[in-house]
């Protein structure tokens, strides 16, 4: 979309209209530090004037990242704002933050043991009760908690399984056109995360869609393990808040 590619350019437009000033660990008031940061649609965290962004170049340190993602929440500080609209305070220190897309990526999959998910389009085609998992789990009542149902749950910030949101099949959705997979998220960050494409790959296999549906049409239910979910909105509205 229109918005994606003006997010896939911002480092330039940054550079040549809006002609941001800083340098990391300025001191704007005495015993006071600014820093700042740059996170990709692969959820990698860099310092945003790092010339080469790539795997070598990220912040890698789980303790690190599970501090820095913790605290990551909307800049409403009165300075640069238009540019950086997360921060992630850590005392005396402001870190201003930017990114690709959204601040939370969820990279991936961890199963209910807190295990790492390698083969996710494997993993999904197994019936809920071969693992262990409670067959009554398989009810179609309604008072049943999809977090119950499903014990998944997805990864961001580069921390493992130290920063996780319980995995619920039915807030994923897949944008037409670009196929960005989102998922629901914290709520303080807009309730919505992008999902890593590597793993949105993975997902999109169990993505149904209605009948005579074209190419622009999102897809309406996913089948996960065994059960079909219907997609319910609050995904979509959360980004549409967004724009």
């Amino acid at each position: 979309s229109d918005k994606m590619a003006r997010l896939r350019v911002q480092p330039l437009l940054r550079s040549l209209t809006r002609c941001v000033s800083y340098v990391q660990g300025q001191a704007p008031s005495p015993k006071s530090r600014e820093y700042f940061y740059y996170i990709d649609h692969q959820g990698q965290l860099f310092l945003d004037d790092a010339r080469l962004k790539n795997f070598i170049t990220s912040f890698k340190d789980k303790k690190f990242l599970e501090f820095f993602f913790k605290r990551v929440k909307p800049n409403t500080t009165g300075r640069y704002e238009a540019d950086f609209p997360y921060v992630s305070p850590c005392g005396r220190e402001m870190n201003y933050v930017r990114c690709d897309d959204l601040p939370i990526v969820f990279t991936h999959l961890f199963d209910r043991n807190g295990q790492v998910i390698q083969h996710v389009a494997e993993y999904g085609k197994t019936p809920l009760d071969s693992n262990g998992t409670d067959s009554s789990f398989k009810s179609e009542a309604n008072s049943v908690p999809e977090t119950e149902i499903c014990s998944e749950r997805l990864s961001y910030g580069g921390a493992g399984n130290m920063l996780t949101v319980p995995f619920q099949p039915s807030k994923l959705c897949m944008l037409p056109g670009g196929g960005r997979v989102y998922h629901a998220g914290l709520e303080k960050l807009g309730g919505v995360g992008l999902v890593k494409s590597s793993l949105a790959i993975e997902l999109s296999r169990f993505f149904l869609y209605e009948p005579g549906a074209d190419e622009n049409s999102p897809p309406s239910k996913f089948v996960w393990r065994g059960r079909t979910w219907g997609l319910d909105s609050s995904v979509l509205q959360s980004l549409n808040m967004r724009v």
